[in-house]
Order: C-alpha cells, then structure tokens, then sequence
C-alpha cells in the first residue's frame, strides 16, 4: 500500500492511535509492545540527545518519518533537522539534498548509566 493511501486511512479515522500498526514497505506491521525496561530506555536515550542536538534539530520520539513511498516508520527515538514547527504540514522524511546544517560533534559526557541513577 503506498504510504498517501495509509496517510488517507488514518486521516478518516479507520486506523487511529490505539492502533498500533507502521507501514513498512508497502505492508501494515503490528507494532510490538512497549514494556517498561523498553520505555525507559527510549527516554533516556531522547534525553541525551536532546543535550547534543539542540538549535536547528529536535529530537522525536516513535512519531512518525516519510521514508519514501511505501514505508512511514514510528522509530522509537530519531534526530530531524530543523524546529518541530517545519513539519505542520508533513512529516520529517528522507533526504536527497545533504542538509544545510551539520551535526554537532561529538563530546565526552556523561555515560548513559550515569543518566538513569539519581543523583
């Protein structure tokens, strides 16, 4: 199924967001169930990259990408270029120009299990 047919199904509410299902290529996925260590784990990931990538990028988290004409994935956690704001009219998707911005680099910091230990 090509993803603007998909887009049309949920827009007349057929499917909607207790429905969990992704369109990859072409084929409507069941969506496999977040458990808590799974949750947990999709947080803190988006917090640490929230920390490196900020002005000119978000961060998302399982919402979904344009990946072409088949496929609209919900990954559990992805970095977009730009302001959520760029993407009222359409979801963030692959790219055949390189972007305009470059990704900051990389940086010592805090271990991941540093991140999930009260101080």
């Amino acid at each position: 199924m090509p993803r603007e047919t998909y887009d049309r199904i949920v827009e007349h509410g057929i499917l909607g967001p207790d429905d969990k299902v992704e369109l990859l290529e072409g084929r409507l996925i069941v969506a496999e169930p977040k458990f808590s260590p799974h949750a947990s784990g999709v947080l803190l990931v988006a917090d640490a990259l929230r920390r490196v990538f900020t002005d000119g990028w978000h961060v998302r988290t399982e919402m979904p990408l344009a990946m072409g004409p088949f496929s609209e994935p919900e990954p559990d956690v992805c970095v977009v270029i730009g302001a959520i704001r760029d993407y009222r009219a359409a979801h963030p998707g692959a790219r055949r120009d390189p972007p305009r911005r470059r990704p900051p680099p990389l940086m010592p910091g805090p271990r991941l299990e540093s991140l999930s230990r009260p101080a």
